[in-house]
């Protein structure tokens, strides 16, 4: 019998047990990135029920025209698309041939007393339309060829931002208005500007703001903060192409219909396709004018509402309400929306996992410096928030290390005490640090004032003035304070002058000195590992790429690194939409690294960096050897 080696087998178990030990590792973290909308992380629970919005359309078809060309194609468009609306769930009023303004406005106002805060709401008009001037308008079917004496084009048409401004009124998350409404109008007579010779009207052609022409003009911008979508089946000032034959569509309508059931597509992208097919076989242009942050799915997969569940998730972790108000912005018309703004008119108590000790600044500078350690605030009552916005004027940008909070990896506590960091600000303020105990807040306060934006981390007294006799009010913990300036009170107090979001005249909170901590530092160790992470395509563009992030954790602990924390940024654009979506990519690269193991207190974020333009999150990992 051949003798088997004493070594061979242990040392072969030994490799096997390692391979499995990593891809036990791998998959574990994989799982976790690929469900991570099923994960505990998505807390507070009360706010995980889901609730569908409302679905209602108005859908008009104006055929039977007394005094223009009939449009036989419009009342078919108006069922086809009914039907189509039908299969997408809404519920749908359709009304024929509406005769006059005043026949508008009641099928609206009737409309409109269906419809509840939060709903989807669709109208649809095909018809005869027109401008006049900056204005835009529907026609009615007894619209006449001239207009009265004493009357103006707004007492024969309805306005499209009338319509709009009616239909916001009900409060629905988002409006999405299709006008097939171009078609070849005869021209209209004004009395504005009669001939002189005989005294009768004359035909407007050219001259503003009475020009009556084919065609609808952009929609204005509106004073309510309702996201509207308006569809044009041609551009602006052109004419749309109907059908003579009854039993025919218009082709926008025609095209319209083919697409606007198209599963997990959003609805810009079903009016740009509709928009590319008319294009394609004619002379028309149909245009889609957005006022509005979100860009639903009319008919979502699983997929999408997977991915809003993960949005929502994202935002309600921040506990930030900018963020959850975002969310309500980006998504208005998901399961998630109602619990959103439920949320922002009763804000549970702020998590302790959303304020620092230590500036996210000052983390995010370390990366490329000689300075790999942060120091702690050295008052419990106060923290930084976990996220912060820095612009190119922002004071932080033009701060020295030391005021941000920078120091050398190893400095003691001996050391940090024989500093003078933050007494020369306070010199140039006007305060002198001539006591034991302006001396010791020195660092904090001048730390606190360059950052502006502080947390509250215990409840705090507020004055009127910088006096402890003056009128007094409560500041709850957790409550986010701006900075705006520091002054000096009796006794040598120091007072941090402060507003809140809920109160923006100004307040006094005293800065305490006996709440002052040890002096202790954060060591981040060195710079391992820089990626920018950015949306996948066909999914929602507020969320990140989660695979490549999960690989980065993943490489980074197989190769023994500990990760200590996690530097988060994105860049700024003037687009308020796209900048939105940037800030709900950095809520979402936080909810993934959390679920992913990393302590959510040691993952901070920097929204709108000067040095960063791209698209995307950066992404900057911190460690040390094991």
């Amino acid at each position: 019998m051949q003798e088997l080696s004493t070594c061979t087998i242990p040392t072969r178990l030994v490799h096997v047990w390692r391979l499995l030990v990593h891809l036990l590792l791998v998959t574990t973290i994989l799982c976790l990135g690929a469900l991570s909308s099923d994960a505990q992380e998505c807390s507070p629970k009360q706010y995980m029920d889901e609730h569908e919005p409302g679905r209602l359309a108005l859908v008009v078809g104006n055929h039977e025209y007394t005094n223009q060309i009939k449009l036989p194609s419009s009342a078919t468009d108006a069922k086809r698309v009914k039907g189509r609306l039908i299969e997408l769930k809404f519920e749908v009023e359709p009304v024929a041939d509406i005769k006059t303004r005043q026949d508008f406005v009641k099928a609206i106002t009737d409309f409109r007393t269906r419809i509840k805060p939060g709903d989807l709401v669709v109208f649809y008009f095909s018809g005869h339309g027109f401008s006049s001037g900056a204005d835009s308008f529907l026609a009615p079917t007894t619209l006449p060829t001239s207009i009265p004496e004493g009357e103006e084009v707004i007492d024969v048409a309805m306005p499209v931002d009338s319509v709009r401004s009616m239909l916001e009124e009900a409060q629905p998350g988002l409006i999405i208005m299709i006008l097939d409404a171009c078609k070849s109008l005869t021209k209209l007579s004004t009395p504005h500007d009669a001939s002189a010779a005989n005294g009768t009207s004359a035909a407007i052609s050219s001259t503003p703001p009475n020009l009556i022409v084919d065609g609808l003009t952009p929609p204005r911008g509106s004073s309510r903060s309702i996201n509207t979508l308006v569809a044009f089946s041609t551009f602006p000032g052109a004419i749309s192409i109907g059908n003579s034959n009854p039993d025919a569509m218009s082709l926008y309508t025609q095209w319209l219909v083919e697409f606007i059931t198209s599963e997990g597509e959003e609805v810009t992208k079903v009016f740009r396709r509709t928009g590319a097919s008319v294009s394609n076989i004619s002379a028309q242009r149909p245009a889609v004018f957005m006022l509005s942050f979100t860009d639903p799915f009319l008919k979502p997969t699983p997929q999408n509402r997977n991915e809003e569940k993960i949005a929502w998730c994202s935002a309600l972790k921040t506990g930030d309400p900018n963020m959850i108000k975002s969310f309500t912005e980006l998504h208005s018309v998901t399961r998630h929306t109602a619990a959103a703004r439920r949320w922002l008119l009763d804000p549970p108590k702020p998590e302790a996992s959303n304020s620092t000790p230590v500036s996210a600044f000052a983390v995010e500078r370390a990366w490329a410096g000689n300075l790999r350690a942060v120091r702690r605030l050295e008052i419990s009552s106060f923290a930084f928030p976990r996220s912060m916005q820095v612009g190119v004027e922002d004071g932080l940008v033009s701060a020295a290390d030391q005021e941000v909070g920078l120091v050398r990896s190893g400095v003691t506590r001996q050391e940090l005490a024989s500093e003078k960091t933050g007494e020369q600000y306070l010199k140039n303020l006007g305060i002198e640090a001539n006591t034991k105990d302006l001396q010791k807040l020195a660092f904090t306060i001048a730390s606190m004032d360059v950052h502006e934006d502080v947390i509250a981390m215990r409840s705090l007294i507020a004055r009127s003035r910088p006096n402890d006799n003056e009128l007094a009010s409560e500041i709850p913990k957790g409550t986010k304070l701006q900075v705006s300036g520091i002054a000096r009170g009796a006794n040598d107090s120091v007072w941090m002058k402060v507003l809140t979001a809920n109160n923006t005249a100004p307040m006094y909170v005293k800065v305490d000195p006996s709440f002052v901590k040890s002096r202790s530092i954060v060591e981040l160790g060195q710079s391992l590992k820089e990626l920018i992470v950015t949306a996948v395509p066909g999914s929602l563009p507020d969320l990140i790429n989660e695979r490549v992030l999960t690989d980065a954790v993943t490489e980074l602990k197989h190769q023994g690194w500990e990760i200590s924390w996690v530097s988060l940024a994105n860049g700024a654009i003037e687009d308020e939409t796209k900048q939105a979506i940037r800030d709900a990519q950095l809520a979402h690269a936080q909810f993934v690294l959390s679920q992913l193991g990393i302590n959510r207190e040691k993952i901070t974020a920097l929204a709108a960096v000067p040095d960063f333009k791209e698209d995307g999150v950066r992404i900057r990992f911190f460690g040390f050897h094991k």
